[in-house]
């Protein structure tokens, strides 16, 4: 790793899918053995969905989910096409640009600020902060101690003001979810925040430019998006799950951590070890997905595994 640590990485599909469902493995980067340090976060950005094990995250998932459902999600497909089609007429008459700040970057930064209820303005914010989280260099790693603190103030501003005045958005929803008495504490609040932000920018971003990408150099598939009535048939579905499978916008899943010794493929993987699972590697298994080396845009099934599998399995995939 970055770090000079060493890390386990599995590749194979059936290893990769059972893993990720494997309760020997955690999340939590306090039972990791010595040295890793992650993004050093604190608490209140910290506590969040794939840094929990267990009850701990079976608690907060159903927390999430009572706000988190497919009739809220649903109600978001106007504004976003509404949003699409504004970046897109903005781009009509040019003779040519770059998709990538004209469409990729701001599509999912507005839809982001929809859900956290904030102005699209401060999605510039997002911006620089996943930049600099993400940068390996010497100077971003420098400044990164000063973006958390800044990351954590906007955050909890934003659950304070959500608290104090709550609106019809997705964040005012969660903020309120509760049940028996049990609501999100205040760092469970300002790091689902922090998530939605981390899970749901870049991988937007990179997913949307990697199908792009495939479509222009696929022109039968080009032609098939072309012909759909709609952006949500079944043929629309297919291509999207495919683009995920074939080019996905994560070579591993999240670290994990074995909390005993695990035996994969016939090797030992010590308790404490950091594992990433290759999502990328099993998605182009041959011996589980015929023709995996090839994009085929209506493929069905499509048995990726670009969303994870098992308990942590992606909140925000709802298929129709």
């Amino acid at each position: 790793m970055a770090e000079g640590l060493p890390v386990w990485v599995v590749s194979r599909y059936e290893d990769v899918k059972a893993l990720l469902a494997d309760p020997r493995l955690s999340l939590n980067a306090w039972t990791a053995g010595r040295g890793y340090p992650g993004f050093r976060l604190p608490p209140s950005l910290n506590e969040h969905l794939l840094n929990v094990d267990a009850q701990d995250h079976a608690r907060i998932r159903r927390l999430v989910s009572k706000a988190f459902t497919p009739r809220r999600i649903d109600a978001f497909r106007g504004p976003i096409q509404q949003t699409v089609d504004s970046l897109l007429d903005a781009i009509a008459p040019l003779r040519h640009c770059d998709l990538l700040p004209e469409l990729a970057v701001p599509l999912p930064i507005a839809v982001i600020s929809d859900v956290l209820g904030i102005p699209a303005e401060d999605g510039a914010e997002f911006r620089r902060f996943t930049a600099t989280l993400m940068d390996p260099s010497d100077a971003a790693r420098a400044s990164r101690p000063q973006v958390v603190g800044e990351m954590h103030e906007f955050f909890a501003a934003l659950v304070a003001r959500k608290r104090e005045r709550p609106g019809d958005d997705l964040f005012s929803a969660m903020i309120e979810a509760g049940e028996s008495g049990d609501l999100l504490s205040e760092n469970e609040m300002t790091s689902l925040a922090f998530l939605i932000l981390w899970a749901g920018f870049e991988t937007t971003v990179y997913l949307l430019a990697t199908a792009i990408s495939l479509l222009l150099t696929h022109p039968q598939a080009a032609e098939l998006v072309r012909s759909q009535i709609s952006p949500h048939t079944d043929a629309m579905i297919r291509i999207v799950e495919e683009a995920l499978r074939f080019e996905g916008p994560l070579l591993t899943a999240i670290r994990r951590f074995p909390l005993e010794d695990v035996e994969v493929g016939g090797r030992v993987i010590p308790a404490g070890n950091t594992v990433l699972l290759a999502v990328s590697s099993a998605n182009r298994d041959l011996d589980v997905i015929a023709d995996a080396d090839n994009f085929a845009p209506l493929r069905d099934p499509d048995p990726h595994l670009s969303f994870g599998h098992g308990p942590h399995y992606r909140i925000d995939q709802v298929r129709p």
